[in-house]
């Protein structure tokens, strides 16, 4: 069972924590990233960056402020482009994974 997602549609923000990637890869600085989702405890973002690590996708732990709770934002690393993020998306939904599609704010 899946927890719910707390704040689906919350842009990143916080960003003075330091961030950690869960894999190697490109970091989330142009386009569009997967937003798996905004969660409490860190044993649900290991799970989950796991099971998405495990279907070819890397991911990044956020620390976040919301609503004056710590939590943690289990994000995608960046896209090019929509149509890449796109059939990203369709695999985690696939691997039934939770997942949104946000574009980097500037």
């Amino acid at each position: 069972i899946m927890p719910s997602l707390v704040g689906s549609e919350m842009c990143i923000r916080d960003r003075d924590y330091p961030e950690q990637t869960h894999s190697q890869g490109s970091n989330i600085q142009n386009g569009f990233f997967i937003q798996v989702g905004i969660f409490s405890t860190n044993k649900t973002v290991e799970k989950l960056a796991k099971a998405i690590d495990s279907i070819g996708l890397q991911t990044r732990k956020i620390p976040i402020t919301l609503n004056g709770q710590e939590r943690i934002q289990l994000i995608t690393n960046s896209f090019d482009d929509k149509a890449k993020a796109k059939i990203a998306l369709a695999k985690i939904k696939e691997a039934k994974l939770p997942g949104i599609i946000k574009q980097q704010a500037n």
